[in-house]
């Protein structure tokens, strides 16, 4: 498999690609077990540092999105050992923003710096590619330590730049993860809209109180008529249209957290 899927070894975009398809589709494992290979076959062939930096940083992101972060740690802190060394700017950024994520469960404190350092690079001209995940992780951090407001913004700026490129997945993170910690705490009206456009794009969650949303289940999801409405409204939007209808709702989250 590891063989067939890598064809030029220093080429790992069908490898994130296969596994990205596999994590969309419910099947994290599979993802994960693409990825492992992948690791194992660059190795067999004496992978650069930077190569392993790098699949090694999508197998703790992997982790992240599956809900299995302490698992992925010890391939994120080696990412970042490895991206360290390197010293490309741009790997670092996603090694940063890599091992961030996976603290973020465990030691939030300890995933913020992280997590800001790489968003720091990027302003300053690396890659993009792990902005709406970073500011995502930070997001759930700071919900974790009870800076409300700020977990709002970092959700929205996750969102927005996602929508930007099209990436829906990050859009499904972003809210996954981003907006769980703080389930409780936000109208009823922004957890419906998501689990309308999750229903809709047809999106994986992994376990937890906003999955138990989508499931329906009668002791998560209230059946008053206007949020059967709110839901059905969003389901046979525009994908555009429903991303801003809920960065409305975040907007007004916002609003609501400064009145």
């Amino acid at each position: 498999m590891a063989e067939t899927v890598l064809g030029d070894r220093r080429s790992l975009m069908p490898v994130v690609m296969l596994s990205t398809a596999w994590l969309g589709d419910g099947r994290p494992a599979d993802g994960l077990r693409v990825l492992e290979d992948s690791l194992a076959a660059f190795q067999a062939v004496d992978g650069t540092e930077y190569e392993r930096a790098n699949i090694l940083a999508v197998i703790g992101i992997f982790h992240a999105a599956a809900g299995t972060p302490r698992e992925g740690r010890a391939d994120a802190e080696e990412s970042l050992r490895l991206a360290r060394s390197v010293g490309n700017p741009s790997q670092l950024a996603i090694s940063l923003a890599t091992l961030g994520l996976v603290l973020v469960t465990d030691e939030p404190a300890n995933a913020i710096p992280l997590l800001e350092e790489g968003l720091a690079l990027t302003t300053a001209g690396a890659s993009d590619v792990m902005w709406s995940m970073a500011q995502t992780g930070l997001g759930a951090a700071c919900a974790a330590l009870g800076d409300r407001r700020r977990a709002l913004e970092s959700v929205r700026n996750a969102i927005v730049h996602a929508l930007a490129q099209g990436d829906g997945p990050s859009i499904a993170f972003a809210l996954a993860t981003g907006l769980s910690p703080l389930i409780e705490d936000v109208s009823p009206e922004l957890v419906l809209l998501t689990v309308g456009l999750f229903r809709a794009r047809g999106w994986w969650v992994q376990q937890g109180q906003l999955y138990d949303w989508i499931a329906d289940r009668p002791s998560a999801s209230p059946d008053e008529p206007h949020h059967a409405a709110l839901r059905a409204q969003i389901e046979v939007m525009s994908f555009d249209d429903s991303v801003h209808r809920v960065l409305e709702e975040i907007d007004r989250e916002i609003a609501r957290h400064d009145d």
